[in-house]
């Protein structure tokens, strides 16, 4: 139905504001997932090794940094602390995986002494984390 005055003319849809809201969302999403996707605490140069094996997802994280700084899921920690800090809180669900991830410049002795106060938790299975070499 025809009402007076109604004119063809005016009638029109504008989609530039809707591609914009569009094109504004895709960009955040972008911007979000590219930030998100690597939150493993330190930046750290893991060593490589040719025989790695993909394991399945940790329930912990340990990272010791190029300096030495030690971190627990991102979060730092005091080498006194670790064992305490990984044993409180959820009831124990057997195993526990826990992968450490330590920097290729860290002295072995660090890394040893890490291990070995993982080592006091009981039912823990432990991963070292390394880069995958890539053939030529």
């Amino acid at each position: 139905m025809r009402l007076p005055g109604d004119d063809d003319q005016n009638l029109r849809i504008d989609l530039l504001p809707a591609i914009d809201v569009i094109f504004a969302i895709l960009a955040l999403t972008i911007v979000a997932s590219a930030t998100l996707s690597q939150i493993d605490g330190l930046p750290v140069v893991l060593p490589r090794a040719s025989s790695a094996d993909p394991q399945s997802l940790p329930d912990m994280t340990v990272t010791i940094g190029a300096t030495g700084e030690l971190q627990l899921d991102g979060v730092a920690i005091e080498l006194d602390g670790l064992v305490a800090t990984i044993t409180q809180g959820e009831p124990q669900r057997e195993p526990r995986r826990v992968i450490l991830r330590a920097d290729e410049r860290v002295p072995h002795g660090q890394v040893v002494a890490v291990l070995d106060r993982l080592r006091q938790v009981e039912g823990i299975e432990l991963a070292i984390g390394v880069e995958p070499r890539r053939e030529p």
